[in-house]
């Protein structure tokens, strides 16, 4: 502590910790610790408040915030998912998405499908969160999965929308895989789903993998495809 500073109340520090907590702050929170800002003592007192039976609770921000670590271990996904679950941070398809965007942003593409068959067997998919389990096969160049995803949605019930063709096309494309993305816009197209950026990202892997014959061909046919302008905030 600094000399002349006004040193801080077990209650202040505790209220502290609890805020890092809950934000998933745990780095902040040890600087905090070690910089005598915040007493040890108040951990004890957050953590004497929050347990339950014979383990401490965190809140679903703390939980969530596990699954972009991209070094962690199996066991501790599956120890964070199993939380999730038992604290009824995943009863709901919104639950679900918020895991599945922390997945993505952790390139835990397993965990994303994992995820998604459990939220499949539990409350129900909706497109939000069978976008962002394409998403996360996406970023980690899974482009058979992305695809499984999409291929499952009427099995499922799901209709897709604009942004599901682009990400599963953005999957077969970041893959190398522009047959792929082909296909993946010829379905949008019939559909009537595909928009100029889907248009730009099948483009784009024609031209990557010397396809500039289909990249020409796509071209020449935008103008009378009646391709959507994308509206720009």
């Amino acid at each position: 502590m600094m000399d002349g500073a006004i040193e801080p109340s077990n209650s202040v520090s505790a209220k502290v910790s609890s805020m890092c907590e809950r934000l998933g702050k745990i780095d902040h929170l040890q600087t905090l610790l070690d910089s005598g800002q915040v007493h040890k003592p108040a951990i004890t007192e957050v953590a004497n408040t929050a347990d339950v039976g014979s383990r401490k609770r965190y809140s679903r921000g703390a939980l969530l915030q596990r699954l972009r670590r991209r070094k962690a271990s199996p066991s501790e996904l599956a120890s964070t998912v199993a939380t999730l679950v038992e604290d009824g941070h995943l009863d709901s398809v919104h639950g679900y998405t918020l895991a599945l965007r922390m997945a993505d942003s952790g390139e835990q593409w397993e965990w994303a499908m994992q995820l998604l068959d459990m939220c499949r067997k539990g409350p129900g998919l909706d497109v939000t969160a069978c976008n962002t389990g394409i998403a996360a096969c996406a970023r980690s160049l899974q482009w058979e999965r992305a695809l499984m995803v999409l291929d499952g949605m009427s099995r499922d019930d799901v209709v897709p929308d604009f942004e599901t063709y682009h990400k599963a096309t953005s999957a077969c494309s970041r893959s190398g895989k522009w047959e792929a993305a082909l296909v993946v816009l010829k379905c949008a197209i019939q559909e009537g789903l595909a928009n100029g950026e889907t248009y730009g990202i099948g483009m784009m892997a024609c031209a990557s993998a010397d396809g500039w014959r289909q990249a020409l061909s796509m071209l020449y046919g935008i103008d009378n495809c009646g391709i959507p302008k994308i509206e720009k905030d």
